[in-house]
């Protein structure tokens, strides 16, 4: 019985220790004044409890978030915070291979990595994505993150390689919809809808997605990367440089879905670059370390 006392003991020390790291990190990411240091020191924090609690999914899951959403604040090595985040998230699917937050993440980091790398290995990269995303939208058909980035997959991966895809262009229109119902604040959501109708002209629905009057649709995404909250106008500005984004509101963007495009014929973009960024609830800011109402794969306990 003492033996099993003096093990038990250490176990629960340590969870408990793994426990208030976690927090220190999340309050860190949830201030209002949250810097691109303070959500580095958050992973340092996050990696610190992996390694007193390395089968929690949670803290895997917050660091390869964190690790995402640095990279898209940081302009130094962005490699190197997506293949922390690529990691964490791999763990989180070992340790739960039906988390559908743990899935898309895993896409998210992984099509950002091929953004950055940019080599031959990245062409069967929208096929794997695509798969993750069925995945995560198996189990959370809400996930509004998931839903979105794989709308503009479907949407902006160019013909040669859709033949590789079980999706098709056609069915980019109803997962964007999705997205914005799943999270109606949402705004890089309804950014990419209203580009996608405006690039078919379809004016109206442009304008409702948008929000915009009649003779603004035509600029519409610039018009929204400007109003657009920090992160949501890094993520729509991004969009405008290279060809969409991906986002959340409320912050710097963080990233939630990859830059996605790998080389072709001389660098030509294979996909889109989809900025990554976090969502936040319905009708309130989403902040760094703070659950996302579209995001949560169903809890467990809740069985």
């Amino acid at each position: 019985m003492a033996l099993a006392v003096g093990v038990a003991w250490p176990v629960s020390a340590v969870t408990g220790k793994a426990r208030e790291l976690v927090v220190q990190a999340d309050q860190l990411q949830a201030a209002p004044n949250a810097s691109d240091e303070s959500v580095r020191r958050a992973i340092a924090l996050y990696e610190e409890a992996a390694r007193l609690e390395p089968d929690s999914v949670e803290i895997q899951l917050k660091l390869a978030d964190a690790a995402l959403t640095v990279a898209a604040w940081t302009s130094g090595d962005q490699l190197r915070w997506y293949q922390l985040g690529k990691t964490a998230a791999e763990r989180a699917v070992a340790l739960d291979q039906n988390n559908a937050e743990a899935l898309f993440l895993l896409a998210a980091n992984r099509g950002q990595i091929a953004s950055l790398q940019k080599d031959l290995g990245g062409l069967v990269v929208p096929q794997e994505l695509e798969r993750l995303l069925s995945r995560a939208l198996a189990v959370n058909p809400r996930h509004a993150r998931a839903l979105h980035m794989m709308g503009v997959l479907l949407e902006r991966t160019p013909a040669p390689l859709r033949l590789l895809l079980k999706g098709s262009a056609s069915d980019a229109e109803k997962y964007l919809l999705a997205a914005v119902e799943a999270d109606p604040n949402f705004s890089e959501a309804r950014l990419d809808l209203a580009r996608y109708y405006a690039s078919r002209r379809q004016t109206a629905q442009a304008r409702a997605a948008s929000g915009g009057a009649p003779d603004e649709v035509p600029d519409a995404p610039a018009r929204m990367a400007r109003e657009a909250p920090p992160s949501g106008r890094g993520v729509a500005e991004g969009a405008s440089r290279r060809v969409g984004g991906i986002g959340g509101s409320g912050r710097k963007p963080c990233a939630t879905t990859p830059d996605l495009p790998v080389s072709f014929s001389g660098g030509a973009a294979l996909a889109p670059p989809i900025s990554i960024s976090s969502t936040r609830r319905q009708g309130e800011d989403r902040r760094p370390g703070s659950p996302r109402s579209g995001d949560r794969s169903p809890d467990p306990s809740e069985n």
